[in-house]
């Protein structure tokens, strides 16, 4: 079974907004409320105390039904995504142009899609994770020319294949509780690609 104090944790670090209630379903379909995350209103240490305070209640409910098998309920979110090939063989045919990519966003998990510009459809899945740095910005931050600062954003990777067979991997960051954020991708056909969630 899934470290559940972790996953909880995780959600009430910046993946669910703040005051969006969170709950878990069973089997049976019988859905219970575990509450909602909260932020403190003011950097008092008072208030930050009272937001943990509530915080750890909305964890413990996580962690009690969770070990009892109910799965956390959170609604799919379909989310535009703006790609660009902006080095390699779509890039060298000037096949440069907006690529609109389509996520569908389950929490901290979920699935996408895109059309390149020369007709191959491309599929996968991504998940959100944690912080760290991003091996394909590093390499291709020049490239992509994305200049942002990844600090205080989480980071996440997505996994896929082309219908001409090719492999696709992208790493990407996004703001704590938003769906805001970029990327960056590489398929096994020399394509790289910058992407923007819009």
């Amino acid at each position: 079974m899934r470290n559940w104090a972790v996953a909880a944790a995780f959600l009430l670090a910046g993946c669910v907004a703040a005051g969006e209630k969170i709950y878990l379903t069973n089997a049976a379909g019988e859905r219970v409320e575990c509450g909602a995350p909260q932020r403190a209103a003011l950097p008092a240490a008072e208030y930050r105390a009272m937001a943990e305070m509530a915080n750890d209640q909305v964890r413990a409910c996580i962690e009690k039904y969770a070990k009892a098998g109910y799965q956390l309920d959170v609604p799919a979110v379909p989310l535009k995504t703006a790609v660009y090939a902006v080095a390699g063989p779509l890039h060298d045919r000037g096949m440069t142009g907006l690529i609109q990519g389509l996520m569908v966003v389950q929490g901290t998990k979920g699935k996408f899609g895109f059309q390149r510009p020369d007709g191959i459809v491309c599929e996968g899945s991504f998940a959100t994770f944690g912080s760290g740095e991003s091996a394909l910005l590093v390499r291709y931050r020049d490239v992509v020319g994305i200049s942002f600062s990844t600090d205080g954003m989480l980071k996440g990777m997505a996994l896929g294949s082309c219908t001409n067979g090719a492999q696709f991997q992208g790493e990407y960051f996004v703001s704590p509780g938003t769906n805001n954020g970029f990327g960056v991708a590489t398929d096994s056909d020399g394509n790289v690609y910058k992407a923007l969630s819009q």
